[in-house]
This record gives C-alpha cells, sequence and structure tokens, in this order.
C-alpha cells in the first residue's frame, strides 16, 4: 500500500510520472509505449525524470519493483546511459548559464 502511494504522490499531473530514481526511469526510458518528456529540478542536487502517459508508466514501474518487468539487457543498458548524459547535460548547461 505504501508503494502505491509513493507511486501516486511522485506525479503532479495525472497524466506525467515523475521519477527521481535513476533505475526505474532507465527502465520506463527503455520502453517503446512510454515517452520522456523531460528533466525537472527535485533540489539543487538531482532531477525528477518525466514520463508520460502516467498511468502506463505506474503499472510498467509496479512490474519492475516486482521483478517482473521484461527489458533487453543492452536496451537497459542504453537508457541507464542515456539517462545519465540527460542530467550531466542539464548540470553543465546550468553551470554555463551561472558563469
Amino acid at each position: 500500500l505504501e508503494l502505491l502511494i509513493s507511486i501516486q504522490m511522485r506525479s503532479a499531473m495525472s497524466d506525467t510520472y515523475k521519477t527521481s530514481d535513476l533505475p526505474e526511469a532507465a527502465f520506463l526510458l527503455s520502453q517503446p509505449d512510454i515517452q520522456f518528456v523531460g528533466l525537472e529540478p527535485r533540489n539543487e542536487r538531482s532531477y525528477y525524470f518525466c514520463f508520460t502517459p502516467g498511468e502506463s508508466c505506474k503499472r510498467l514501474v509496479l512490474s519492475f519493483i516486482s521483478g517482473d518487468g521484461v527489458v533487453r539487457a543492452r536496451d537497459y543498458a542504453d537508457a541507464m546511459r542515456r539517462c545519465k548524459d540527460l542530467v550531466f547535460a542539464k548540470e553543465r548547461s546550468g553551470r554555463q548559464a551561472a558563469i
């Protein structure tokens, strides 16, 4: 029950799913029916990865957490690398704007 409440609280808009968990974000990024819509600041040191459609994301995350989620290893590794690249690019652009 706590997990479901936590998942529901992660989304500010009903059709957008937000997570700051990198493995979870990589799993969602590797899913063909899920669209990455951007990064949103969580605090000064981390970001939320934002995806749509939110309801599909919630179902997929539950399968991921339970160990039933399926993804090819190569796709997951590529998605993990892309997530890190997105964060590093966002941080670089933020530092350049501050200069």
